[in-house]
C-alpha cells in the first residue's frame, strides 16, 4: 500500500464511508453528515495550524482503502481515528495500516501518548487496537471506551 496526505478531491469517498451506516452507528455523532458540512470541515482540517496527520492509504492499483489522522483534543491529548472503505472491510487492511502509521509516528515528531475512543460494542475495532498495542484505560462518554498508546513503551 502507499499513502498520502488526504486532499480536498477525498472529500466524497471520506463522506461516503463515514455515513456508510455499518461506520456511523459507532461514531459519536450517530447522523449522517450532508456534503457542504463535511467539506467544510475537511478543508478547515486541511489548513488546521500546526498540522496533524490525516493520511489516505491506497491499494498498488490505486484504490483508497482507508485513512487514518490525529486531531488535538482541547485538553492536549491526541486521538487517532481510522476509518476502512466498506469495499475493503474485512481483508486486514486496518490492522496494516494501523500498523503502518503508529511505526512511522517518531517520523511524525510525535512522542506523546495517543488515544483512540471506541464504541464499547465495536468488537472489531476493540481487537484491533488491542492487536496494535492499545490498552484499555477506562471509559470516556456513555459508550465508548478509551485506548491508549504509548510509543514509549513499544521501542
Amino acid at each position: 500500500m502507499s499513502r498520502r496526505e488526504v486532499s480536498v478531491s477525498d472529500a466524497d469517498d471520506l463522506l461516503f464511508w463515514r455515513n456508510d451506516p455499518s461506520i456511523m452507528k459507532f461514531q459519536r455523532n450517530r447522523f449522517p453528515i450532508d456534503r457542504e458540512t463535511h467539506l467544510n470541515w475537511l478543508l478547515e482540517r486541511i489548513e488546521m495550524v500546526p498540522a496533524l496527520p490525516f493520511i489516505i492509504y491506497e491499494s498498488v492499483f490505486s484504490d483508497k482503502v482507508g485513512a487514518v489522522r490525529l486531531d488535538l483534543r482541547v485538553d492536549n491529548e491526541i486521538e487517532l481515528s481510522i476509518i476502512v472503505n466498506p469495499e475493503f472491510r474485512g481483508r486486514g487492511y486496518g490492522k496494516q495500516i494501523l500498523l503502518d502509521f503508529l511505526t512511522d509516528l517518531p517520523a511524525m515528531n510525535i512522542s506523546q501518548g495517543i488515544v483512540a475512543y471506541i464504541h464499547f460494542s465495536n468488537q472489531h475495532s476493540l481487537r484491533l487496537f488491542q492487536d496494535v498495542g492499545f490498552r484499555c484505560s477506562g471509559q470516556r462518554e456513555e459508550d465508548l471506551l478509551a485506548y491508549r498508546y504509548n510509543p514509549q513503551e513499544t521501542t
